[in-house]
């Protein structure tokens, strides 16, 4: 039985043990006691447009998961969201919501379309939607993510979209899923879904990756996965059917490609020693008085450490990436990890620039702030560069800009939006040679970014720059 990836009429996904039933609304696993159908524990729901939501409910253990009969034997699943990916999102100008019992006589009128359901065997009956359903809901449950009800304005259902639990060669994997009804195809709907659903997972905690099978004929599907991050990975048979395995890998942290030295958070080093200069040196310079000895943590190419030198200032550039540091000249370069830095030196300055300070994670932001803290003179000043609550206004997922800086093109694609999470690709185009880079922020307020100075010693004196983008802050007086 297989799987409807992109909304045309033809096989796209499969199975080979018949016993794993994967068709487009849902997996069913017989294993799973198929009578239950969605007692929550819950009684909060929330409204996001037309259509009603639940509270994602993680109370039980991973339940035993596998083919009846079958040799997985797999206690619970192996990539289990973290956090729990999002009730309802927007995209595409729809509303996906979790599903649920509510959408049932929506999902059987998807089930019952003869040109969403031509390649998998025919329309299908009421009671074998709602047995795919109650896995679908049972999933959400184990694992804190699953299937998505598309949503049109008024509530009708116009599709499914998200991600499943599934066995492939007897191993665990999270497989794509999406179908839509045929009056909803080419608008670009199942990129932007699987794009976000993708985002979302990341953002979620979703350690691993995601695959999908696509036949070799199914061109719209293979251009979605292009467009999306899917990349071939090996050809295989299921169902007796010859079609390509895709992976998207969830990174556990920034990554990024392109020719020449990428660092380890996804900087492309070719671009960064391009980038004219930008007038950041100057707002620090007119910070701190001159001859200062000055810390630039995460120096990079220079862009601020280097014209600080020239200005008379006494720098110390530290990063962890030699072909960065091999573009400093004037500052003296240090081969060195923030993180783990202890220099048993102070500093007049200390500089934590490139909103270093909105790491998605609190304890590595926690960290670069001890460290910085740890090499300020006792009347020393900490600059940092951070993305002011202003900067996320216009980040929700699917906003995409473009910019160029001197001779660098530079494009932002904004992929999801988690709580105060934000995923997103940069790319840059020098001449002929094209990079990207993918990255997680986090928004923090004013009261976020003073609390996190104050746990590292540090008293926040005044924001300034452009829309307060920089933070200037000094040790706190003794209490």
């Amino acid at each position: 039985m297989h799987v409807v990836v992109e909304s045309v009429p033809r096989p796209v996904l499969a199975v080979s043990d018949p016993r794993w039933c994967i068709p487009a609304c849902g997996l069913v696993d017989p294993a799973v006691d198929a009578s239950i159908l969605v007692g929550r524990a819950s009684a909060r729901c929330v409204r996001f447009g037309p259509l009603r939501t639940h509270a994602i409910l993680r109370t039980r253990p991973p339940a035993r998961v596998g083919p009846a009969g079958g040799s997985a034997s797999y206690a619970g699943f192996p990539v289990r969201s973290e956090a729990g990916m999002p009730e309802a999102f927007r995209v595409a100008g729809l509303v996906a919501s979790r599903v649920g019992p509510e959408y049932l006589d929506g999902l059987v009128g998807l089930d019952s379309d003869p040109q969403v359901m031509a390649s998998l065997g025919g329309p299908r009956a009421r009671e074998v939607t709602e047995a795919h359903l109650r896995y679908d809901i049972q999933q959400w449950e184990r694992e804190g993510f699953g299937m998505y009800a598309l949503g049109a304005d008024g509530g009708q259902v116009i599709g499914r979209a998200g991600l499943r639990a599934t066995v492939l060669a007897g191993v665990r994997e999270v497989e794509l899923g999406y179908s839509l009804l045929p009056g909803w195809w080419g608008r670009g709907i199942a990129t932007a879904a699987v794009d976000q659903i993708v985002g979302l997972a990341g953002l979620a905690g979703l350690a691993g990756s995601i695959t999908a099978t696509v036949g070799p004929a199914n061109r719209a599907s293979l251009r979605v996965l292009d467009k999306t991050g899917f990349a071939h990975q090996r050809q295989l048979v299921r169902a007796g059917e010859t079609m390509g395995l895709y992976r998207r890998v969830l990174p556990p942290g920034p990554w990024g490609e392109g020719p020449g030295a990428v660092t380890a958070d996804g900087c492309p080093v070719a671009v960064y020693a391009a980038l004219p200069a930008d007038g950041r040196a100057q707002l620090v310079d007119d910070r701190i008085r001159a001859g200062s000895s000055v810390l630039d943590l995460g120096c990079g190419t220079g862009r601020i450490a280097e014209p600080l030198a020239a200005l008379g200032h006494r720098v110390l550039g530290v990063d962890n990436s030699p072909e960065m540091l091999a573009h400093l000249h004037a500052a003296q370069p240090l081969h060195a990890d923030i993180a783990t830095l202890d220099l048993g030196d102070r500093f007049d300055a200390v500089i934590l620039a490139s909103s270093l300070v909105n790491h998605p994670d609190p304890t590595a932001r926690q960290g670069l702030l001890d460290v910085a803290a740890a090499h300020l003179t006792p009347s020393g000043v900490l600059l940092v560069e951070w993305q002011p609550p202003s900067w996320f206004e216009q980040w929700h997922a699917g906003h995409t800009s473009t910019a160029t800086i001197g001779d660098v093109a530079t494009g932002l694609r904004v992929h999801a939006r988690l709580g105060d999470l934000v995923s997103a690709t940069v790319t840059y185009q020098l001449a002929d040679r094209r990079w990207s880079q993918h990255f997680t922020t986090r928004r923090l307020t004013d009261d976020d970014l003073r609390r996190a100075l104050a746990d590292a010693g540090l008293h926040l004196q005044d924001l300034f720059g452009p829309d307060g983008s920089w933070a200037a802050a000094v040790h706190a007086p003794p209490r």
